[in-house]
């Protein structure tokens, strides 16, 4: 409705180009898909992918798995040594040691306390075993010594439980591939699991 000399008495029209609300929304919908595909990116894939579908990888899922007749020798026995004053502690030890398939033999004391965590003495030929054996307790010390077929192990003072079977384990491939000539780890051709 006009009044005359008033003008018109509806509100003033803003006219916004269509163009600039359409670059907007163009602008705005390509920075959330590059973001989109950066995320994907940095995650390592679509949550479609195939691999999303695998289960996680542990840390050492890149080695090779090793040969039977490296993981546990039978040809061997362990004497185990308490080097504590605490009493029945090399017992205990090489009761879960066998539980986790070593060949125990003798069972005692050593003659003066130890320093350490543990002590590993093994003779040229029982290398691998006496580094299976390691394995089994972090931060253990190995040590070479003369003769054939000794693998003995000194429980000292700092000890207090054997490493968990996973971490074993690893320690163990570890130890084994290390000991092999020209062996290596390498990645497998296809993957069988998913990075963490």
């Amino acid at each position: 409705m006009t009044i005359p000399g008033r003008g018109d008495l509806s509100p003033p029209h803003r006219h916004v180009a269509v163009g600039r609300w359409l670059t907007v929304a163009l602008v705005i919908a390509l920075l959330v898909g590059g973001g989109y595909a950066a995320f994907l990116g940095l995650t390592g894939g679509s949550a479609n992918s195939a691999a999303s579908n695998l289960p996680a990888c542990s840390r050492l899922s890149h080695l090779p798995k090793l040969p039977k007749s490296l993981t546990r020798t039978q040809q061997f026995k362990v004497t185990v040594d308490n080097a504590t004053l605490r009493t029945g502690l090399a017992a205990r030890v090489a009761a879960e040691l066998k539980h986790r398939g070593f060949p125990i033999g003798a069972i005692g004391n050593t003659p003066t306390t130890g320093k350490g965590i543990a002590t590993v003495r093994y003779s040229p030929n029982r290398k691998v075993e006496a580094q299976l054996l390691a394995a089994q307790i972090a931060n253990s010390t190995t040590v070479a010594v003369g003769g054939r077929g000794v693998v003995e192990l000194d429980i000292d003072p700092k000890f207090r439980v054997l490493a968990s079977r996973g971490a074993a384990r690893a320690a163990e491939r570890l130890a084994i591939l290390g000991s092999l000539p020209h062996t290596s780890p390498t990645p497998t051709p296809s993957p069988t699991c998913r990075p963490t």
